[in-house]
């Protein structure tokens, strides 16, 4: 595992260098760390030179994830992050083309105090 950055240095290179857009997630892991919510997201990247990516979100204030089995699991096409004071949201299906806003509409979503992300192999 090679760790990348966590909180705002990880959201500034999520917003610029690297790109979980086309990635498919490979599974969403949750459980409890001293009685808070963490959620460990890991993404098979199509760009760049790591292939895997693990993001993780603590210290959770909302989440939201829907499945149905006539969809598949779970192709990244186009998602939102963004920070909001000392919060990170992120959608993985925002329901409207304005990516700079939180909406009621968007789907699969997170918002937390903390992220945290590393490569694996």
């Amino acid at each position: 595992m090679s760790y990348i950055a966590k909180d705002t240095k990880l959201f500034n290179l999520l917003s610029s260098d690297i790109s979980i857009l086309s990635s498919a997630i490979l599974g969403i892991k949750m459980h409890l760390v001293n009685f808070s919510l963490v959620i460990e997201v890991d993404f098979k990247l199509l760009y760049g030179d790591e292939k895997y990516l693990k993001i993780v979100f603590s210290r959770i204030k909302e989440y939201a994830f829907n499945y149905q089995s006539d969809r598949v699991f779970y192709n990244v096409e186009v998602y939102k992050l963004l920070k909001k004071g000392t919060l990170f949201y992120i959608s993985f299906d925002p329901c409207d083309s304005d990516l700079s806003e939180i909406s009621e509409k968007d789907n699969d979503m997170i918002l937390c105090e903390s992220i945290e992300g590393c490569f694996n192999s």
